[in-house]
């Protein structure tokens, strides 16, 4: 397999993704397709992040789902 020469900058990966019907994984410059969760994998995502927010509450404010949904939905952070 050949790999691609030119890599995405971190700008040019938000910019395009906000334009594409499917989601993409960034990883070094490139963009990889995928797969849309599926319902068991949406309830164990969900189940741990309860679970997270029920055992960290009692020390703080759990910011896990907040971070989680984050990341998923706006993109990566910069600093990755």
């Amino acid at each position: 397999m050949e790999r691609r020469l030119d890599r995405l900058s971190v700008a040019d990966y938000l910019e395009q993704e906000s334009r594409s019907t499917i989601r993409h994984e960034f990883l070094d410059g490139e963009t990889f397709p995928l797969a849309a969760g599926s319902q068991r994998h949406k309830l164990i995502v969900s189940n741990l992040m309860r679970k997270a927010q029920a055992t960290l509450t009692p020390q703080g404010p759990c910011r896990a789902r907040e971070i989680y949904m984050g990341v998923v939905f706006n993109g990566v952070d910069s600093d990755l």
